[in-house]
């Protein structure tokens, strides 16, 4: 305990703590089916983390998963729906591209280690909310960047 704590009651901490379930008579007259669907993936191997906090899955991003041993850099191309397509590269080498769809991936390759390295794609598709809480349209420009 620190200094500024005084008078803690700690007398009922070793105690049962009761909280008898009771169900709630009003919730009976709604019916249910199924459980509603999980609007992203599941499991630990899922879980992002930027720099706005855990991923939803809801808008376009462009994810780097792996650098290999070969210096190939492994892309995850993340969202819910739409389509994308490379808007720009700068510092890299396409090696292989997946779908235009969500998910996807892409493979690239630095030219040069001194290069700023840049891969910028452009979605397309439904109005979505982006990392900032901001209503995008068609046209979003996302990208990898160091």
């Amino acid at each position: 305990m620190g200094d500024n704590v005084s008078e803690l009651d700690t007398t009922k901490e070793f105690e049962f703590l009761d909280l008898d379930y009771q169900k709630d008579k009003r919730l009976s007259p709604i019916s249910y089916s199924t459980t509603p669907d999980q609007p992203f993936p599941q499991g630990i191997q899922e879980i992002r983390i930027t720099k706005f906090g855990p991923y939803n899955f809801q808008y376009p991003l462009l994810w780097l998963k792996d650098i290999d041993s070969n210096q190939v850099y492994h892309f995850e191309v993340l969202g819910k729906t739409g389509n994308w397509q490379i808007n720009k590269i700068n510092g890299f080498e396409i090696l292989n591209q997946g779908s235009n769809g969500f998910p996807s991936t892409i493979l690239a390759k630095p030219i040069s280690s001194n290069t700023e390295k840049t891969i910028q794609l452009n979605y397309s598709g439904p109005i979505f909310m982006d990392a900032y809480g901001v209503l995008q349209k068609s046209n979003y420009v996302f990208e990898y960047h160091n």
